[in-house]
C-alpha cells in the first residue's frame, strides 16, 4: 500500500532523518529515501526547499557546495574555474 504523503508527513520525516544522524544531502536521499523525495518534490518543488520548510539550512547539508566568487579569492579565477572566460585569439 502506498503512503499518502502531506505537507506535514513530508517535514516529519525529513527531521527523523536530520535527528537520527542520516544524511539530507540529495545523493543519499535519491538512493535511500526516493519516495520521500519524490513527494518532497511535488509538494515543494524542489529537495532543498522542502528541507529549508523545516528550518534546517540545506546547504549546511550539501555534499558538494555551490561555487562563488569569494570561495576562489577573485572574481577573475571564479569565471575560470566555471569557463566562463573568452578563449584566447590564436593572434594575440
Amino acid at each position: 500500500m502506498r503512503r499518502k504523503w502531506t505537507n506535514e508527513s513530508i517535514k516529519t520525516a525529513i527531521i527523523a532523518i536530520h535527528h537520527s544522524g542520516g544524511s539530507l544531502c540529495y545523493s543519499y536521499i535519491v538512493n535511500n529515501e526516493r519516495a520521500l523525495l519524490q513527494a518532497a518534490t511535488r509538494y515543494f518543488g524542489t529537495w532543498e526547499a522542502a528541507v529549508n520548510s523545516t528550518g534546517l539550512v540545506y546547504d549546511d547539508h550539501r555534499k558538494y557546495r555551490k561555487s562563488e566568487p569569494e570561495v576562489y579569492g577573485d572574481e577573475k579565477r571564479y569565471r575560470r574555474r566555471e569557463n566562463r572566460t573568452r578563449p584566447r585569439s590564436l593572434f594575440s
